[in-house]
């Protein structure tokens, strides 16, 4: 494998499914611009360039507000005929045409569910084989629900509009137990308990997810629980299954924040932030810590990001929002809060923030109707004007696309999938910023499922699992 920049930029271009969205004398200047800002940071005193504009830093000082310049994104100079993407043993037939029907992946298996009339069935398959492992017809439900399906390594929750749902044994898709709940709540899957709040009354209840025993409740008072968050790890930016951190944050509507052992019930910390979190906040429990971003209760800042240390309760205000700016969106992207800081209804920008000492680390023009950042590290996805975009660590613009489903497939890559109506699968790799066009895919009724080497599909008589091979 070439070690050296040039010779891997040169194996890049050889490849002929790889689509470059920059010359290859642009991505060589990018990585000694990169090599040369590394090894600058070293030293006790550094020249951080950005955009052509030099900024004395060192190693205990921030250029606050600092903007950047965005790279505009290379267009796509080739295209690549590519044939269908080779599928996984045969379709997986309903046995009627179904209108709608949404797959997801635990490990090993794909599931799905979908209705007929008032009848929901599900169906377990392997992802490598695409063999059916079994089916299980037969849940009634209103003809006025849809059918949905949640799966952990336990369990599997089959749902009728969220209000009625079966659990089942995973191994052989036999009933363990079920549970009503009210379509204004919320859930939360832990791999050892599920968790569900009635918005109503503000009554918590977390049972076992294998048994269905009850464990801990919180009875409503006047001071509700408006919120259930359940605490992501670092490495689980990219979480598509139940939780496995123990710790379980409650938000009550006074901006009161109770940590819990989700098993036990046990409260652990309680804390009322600076600046408490108000109703309609993002909330975001990620390693240990609660962010929060969004309007206070009690200042007169149009919105601000505040972070909460769970283990100690101390709690601090790292952003203010501009008066008459408001938040698109926020995530929480590595050392940093990244997020979508809307000026007006013609100007946004896209924000990262230092999450340990605050002030602004660059900011970025945005989309105007930004609503939708997703992190993965330090780059992110942003959402807004029909465009996705994909922006790197250092405030640029990567990659853009104005129509499908763009997501994280792994570390390094994402996925791009056409229309529902049909077309090419590409995937971009967000190191090198390319382009690669794995294979064409049929139309199909809803978003497709996807592990790192596996699509799988729905379409109106069945569901399809197709190979990713990069």
């Amino acid at each position: 494998m070439p070690t050296d920049l040039d010779d891997i930029f040169a194996s890049v271009n050889r490849e002929a499914d790889l689509i470059p969205l920059s010359t290859a004398a642009q991505a060589r200047a990018r990585g000694r611009r990169r090599t040369r800002n590394g090894l600058l940071a070293a030293a006790a005193a550094v020249c951080v360039v950005l955009a052509g504009v030099g900024v004395a830093a060192n190693p205990d000082r921030r250029a606050d507000k600092k903007t950047v310049a965005p790279t505009p994104s290379p267009s796509v100079s080739t295209a690549v005929a590519v044939g269908p993407l080779p599928q996984v043993g045969r379709p997986i037939a309903f046995g009627r045409t179904v209108n709608e029907t949404h797959p997801v992946i635990v490990k090993s298996r794909v599931y799905t569910a979908w209705k007929a009339g008032t009848e929901i069935s599900v169906v377990a398959a392997d992802l490598r084989t695409g063999d059916v492992v079994w089916r299980v017809d037969g849940f009634e439900a209103g003809a006025d629900l849809g059918a949905s399906v949640t799966a952990t390594d336990d369990a599997v929750l089959v749902s009728a509009g969220g209000i009625q749902t079966w659990v089942l044994d995973p191994a052989d898709g036999n009933r363990m137990w079920e549970f009503t709940s009210s379509d204004l709540g919320e859930w939360m899957i832990h791999e050892r308990a599920f968790v569900q709040r009635n918005d109503a009354t503000g009554r918590v209840d977390a049972y076992d997810l294998r048994t269905g025993r009850k464990l801990w409740s919180i009875s409503p008072s006047s001071d509700k629980v408006d919120r259930i968050i359940g605490m992501r790890l670092v490495g689980q930016e990219l979480l598509r299954t139940a939780l496995t951190d123990d710790r379980l944050v409650t938000v009550r509507r006074s901006g009161q924040v109770q940590v819990r052992d989700i098993v036990s019930g046990v409260v652990l910390r309680t804390t009322t932030p600076t600046s408490p979190p108000s109703g309609g906040n993002t909330l975001i429990a990620y390693d240990g810590k609660l962010f929060d971003g969004g309007a206070g209760c009690c200042d007169t800042d149009p919105y601000r990001v505040v972070v909460t240390d769970l283990s100690t309760g101390a709690s601090k205000k790292i952003f203010r929002g501009e008066l008459g700016h408001t938040t698109g969106s926020m995530d929480v992207c590595g050392p940093w809060v990244c997020l979508i800081d809307q000026e007006s209804s013609t100007k946004s920008w896209v924000k990262a923030v230092d999450a340990a000492r605050g002030g602004t680390i660059w900011s970025v023009s945005g989309p105007v109707d930004g609503t939708s950042l997703t992190a993965n590290g330090t780059d992110m996805l942003v959402g807004g004007d029909g465009v996705t975009r994909l922006i790197d660590g250092n405030g640029r613009e990567v990659f853009r696309t104005p129509e499908g489903e763009v997501e994280w497939l792994d570390g390094g890559y994402l996925v791009v999938m056409p229309p529902t109506t049909g077309g090419t699968v590409s995937v971009v790799n967000t190191a090198y910023g390319t382009v690669s066009r794995l294979g064409t895919l049929p139309s199909r009724t809803a978003t497709c499922a996807h592990s790192p080497d596996r699509l799988v599909c729905p379409t109106p008589t069945s569901l399809r699992i197709y190979q990713l091979k990069r």
